[in-house]
């Protein structure tokens, strides 16, 4: 009899715990939103670059703990703008938290970052990426291509 009860006390348990709630996703799974929106514009001061901040993860989840937003650039000769194989690698010129943002102006949801360490003849292209507190980032954002001749 006691053997019969432990067996209904286990299939209970079993049953109880067996409910599919959703996959389980690990922390580094859950990401900002890629900016989608970055825009350029050359100043007399350099570049300013503008973007608005992500609101959401990846899975559709509110994104509630934003740390901060990594600036990148690539610097291509003007000469070899319309060789691809030619074309540099994404460096970091900045690193930023919302809470120490630096050069950054960070207002209503949006940024506003300025770089002005630009050269002749040197077309540079910028991504932003963002990241949370768990150190995740989010995908580069849309490329925008500046140089101290034209815009696109």
């Amino acid at each position: 009899m006691k053997k019969n009860v432990l067996l209904f006390f286990m299939a209970a348990l079993f049953l109880a715990s067996c409910g599919l709630k959703g996959p389980p996703l690990p922390p580094e799974a859950v990401v900002p939103e890629r900016v989608t929106d970055l825009k350029v514009k050359l100043t007399d001061g350099g570049v300013a670059l503008t973007w608005t901040m992500p609101t959401a993860n990846t899975d559709g989840t509110g994104l509630a703990d934003l740390v901060g937003f990594k600036v990148l650039r690539k610097d291509v000769p003007d000469k070899d703008v319309d060789c691809p194989p030619c074309t540099g690698k994404y460096e970091e010129i900045a690193d930023f938290t919302l809470s120490v943002p630096g050069k950054a102006v960070i207002a209503g949801g949006a940024v506003l970052f300025t770089d002005a360490s630009l050269s002749p003849s040197i077309t540079y292209t910028y991504v932003v990426v963002s990241y949370n507190s768990a150190g995740s980032f989010s995908k580069t954002s849309n490329p925008v291509d500046v140089s101290l001749t034209r815009v696109k």
